[in-house]
């Protein structure tokens, strides 16, 4: 079939009935052009237009991390592997819940990142960055971190990877978990353009129950809420394509 490709006006043979030998199945999009082409066209482009936009297109996009990681968590490494096409922000997050959403704040207003995705702790500081045009992700987010700090206990404390800001340890003590408990009772939920929660059946970290509770709390906020078969709290390949499945689903 003649078709007309509505970016750059050319005609082009789309063989949308047999798409496996479509000039468009030789293009392998990332996931950046795939959203940016579903979002802005209403038609079959041409395949020189999907090779410039897959080539040119690079948005930003964010990854917060999770409570004692930083920058160089390989769980963004997972991420950025399985959402393709962006260039990716990985801000450090200092320990205090009212600085890191500031700094999060910051990053959003000035980059405006197109998805933001969050792990455990930055999952939760994910769900409330100023940023109502983003899509969200959110993946077994850790929704009450006082608790889940209280849980882990008092004291000094490794981080997980070399933090780029050169800070290898902190201490958890009843100031900061008070600090997160305060942060949690007086802040609320922003919603994205697209909102999504992946948790895993069998969290190990956070426990059944409380994952129960926090997939409850977001599906009340707009989130679309998909559990994972047992792949446990942190991040993997397993999970990160399940992630992928619902954004390519939802967004």
């Amino acid at each position: 079939m003649e078709k007309t490709c509505p970016r750059c006006s050319r005609t082009f043979n789309c063989n949308h009935e047999d798409i496996l030998h479509c000039q468009c199945s030789k293009v392998n999009l990332t996931f950046a052009a795939s959203h940016y082409i579903k979002n802005e066209y209403h038609d079959c482009l041409c395949g020189g237009c999907l090779r410039d936009i897959n080539d040119n297109h690079h948005p930003y996009a964010m990854y917060v991390h999770g409570f004692g990681s930083g920058a160089a968590s390989s769980s963004s490494l997972v991420v950025a592997k399985r959402i393709t096409g962006y260039e990716w922000l990985k801000p450090e997050l200092p320990l205090d819940p009212d600085d890191a959403l500031s700094l999060l704040n910051d990053y959003a207003s000035t980059f405006r990142p197109e998805i933001i995705v969050g792990t455990s702790m930055g999952g939760m500081f994910a769900c409330y960055v100023n940023a109502p045009w983003a899509i969200k992700a959110v993946i077994n987010p850790a929704m009450e971190m006082d608790k889940s700090l209280r849980k882990k206990g008092y004291g000094k404390f490794d981080f997980y990877c070399e933090r780029e800001d050169g800070v290898q340890s902190g201490v958890i003590d009843e100031a900061l978990i008070r600090s997160y408990e305060k942060f949690r009772t007086s802040h609320r939920i922003i919603q994205g353009v697209t909102n999504i929660c992946v948790m895993s059946s069998d969290d190990e970290l956070l426990g059944h129950e409380v994952t129960k509770k926090n997939g409850a709390s977001l599906a009340e906020n707009g989130f679309t809420v998909v559990f994972g078969d047992k792949f446990g709290h942190r991040l993997n390949e397993q999970t990160a394509k399940l992630l992928l499945d619902t954004l390519r689903s939802n967004s």
